[in-house]
């Protein structure tokens, strides 16, 4: 019999254990306050969100951490967050323009994804989740009203006489004026702007096609020189 008591003893000590870890889990789970809002700052009431583990490799700029990432694989899945007391994934919706997101595993990396019931484009942000005094984070996404305003897209070409970089290295690199020593004619180059899904075998293709900095017309053969492109899109 004081083998069965003992056994009961051990088995009532260890039911404790756990207990006492979960407790102590659940103290230190962080909790996300998620805010939507437009690109003027008006809060979207009914939205949906999702939070997943952002597993991607970390990179702070300018700072050297020794990791040998070409050792190893990058990862690229990003499952869903889990709730650290049921263990059911993180995802939800609120009718109002606030959801609060309560027993995200802490010391972790999470993306999250919103998306408006009507109106509104899909957006999301990132937030890290850290035990040591930074487990309640505060996120405001925003989304942009629809219909979406076009972008515009701007290229500066360039004699790239330095292709070290791939940017352009002025003054050195202005093209002269006409009739000058080291002056480029490019009104034969052609810049082609494609949809990617049209390349494999889905709805979309070439969309326009540029020739000359200013006009968009039928393709040429530009130079044969070499040359840069530098693009920004806003």
């Amino acid at each position: 019999m004081s083998n069965n008591m003992r056994k009961g003893k051990t088995g009532v000590f260890n039911f404790a254990i756990a207990l006492s870890m979960l407790a102590v889990s659940a103290a230190h789970s962080g909790q996300v306050t998620l805010n939507v809002q437009d690109q003027s700052g008006a809060p979207v009431n009914g939205f949906r969100w999702l939070i997943q583990e952002d597993t991607t490799y970390a990179v702070t700029p300018d700072v050297s951490t020794g990791d040998m990432l070409s050792l190893g694989f990058h990862r690229s899945n990003h499952p869903p967050a889990i709730n650290s007391i049921t263990g059911a994934g993180l995802s939800g919706y609120s009718d109002t323009a606030q959801a609060v997101v309560a027993d995200v595993e802490d010391n972790k990396n999470y993306y999250i994804s919103v998306l408006p019931f009507s109106g509104h484009s899909l957006s999301g942000d990132s937030v890290s989740i850290d035990a040591t005094g930074t487990d309640q984070q505060t996120v405001t996404v925003t989304v942009q009203q629809q219909p979406i305003p076009t972008a515009q897209i701007s290229f500066y070409l360039f004699h790239d006489h330095y292709p070290v970089n791939g940017n352009p290295d002025l003054p050195q690199e202005i093209n002269p004026p006409v009739g000058n020593a080291g002056h480029v004619d490019w009104s034969g180059f052609s810049l082609f702007l494609e949809e990617p899904a049209g390349k494999y075998g889905q709805n979309g293709g070439q969309v326009s096609r540029m020739h000359s900095p200013t006009r968009w017309v039928r393709p040429m053969i530009g130079p044969a020189i070499s040359m840069g492109i530098r693009t920004s899109i806003r």
